[in-house]
């Protein structure tokens, strides 16, 4: 989230490039491995039944972002994606709070 919000604040006063840019960290990460990300930043959370839903023939089983030309603005990508998901995740408990397994309202 913060590499998002830095590459468009290096893109809007940082360099005189335009165009379109993707960004992205360049690196191959399935959805599952970012569901269990996300799963591990939580107390009691459901088990998750990959391959539940089958794939459909028109999915594509591999995106990559290339930010290649976005990196040759200057910018790079400096926040690994677990430390940037538990950030995210401290800032929605202190903003909304999680119900505990109490039924209380709890904050990070």
């Amino acid at each position: 989230m913060r590499d998002v919000a830095s590459a468009f604040a290096h893109l809007a006063v940082g360099t005189d490039a335009t165009g379109v840019f993707n960004v992205s960290s360049g690196q191959p990460l399935r959805i599952s491995e970012i569901v269990s990300l996300c799963s591990s930043l939580f107390e009691n959370v459901p088990a998750i039944e990959f391959g539940a839903v089958p794939v459909a023939d028109s999915d594509p089983m591999l995106l990559v972002g290339c930010s290649e030309k976005l990196e040759r603005t200057g910018w790079a990508p400096r926040v690994p994606i677990a430390e940037g998901l538990s950030a995210y995740r401290d800032s929605y408990v202190d903003l909304m709070g999680v119900v505990d397994g109490s039924g209380k309202t709890v904050r990070a």
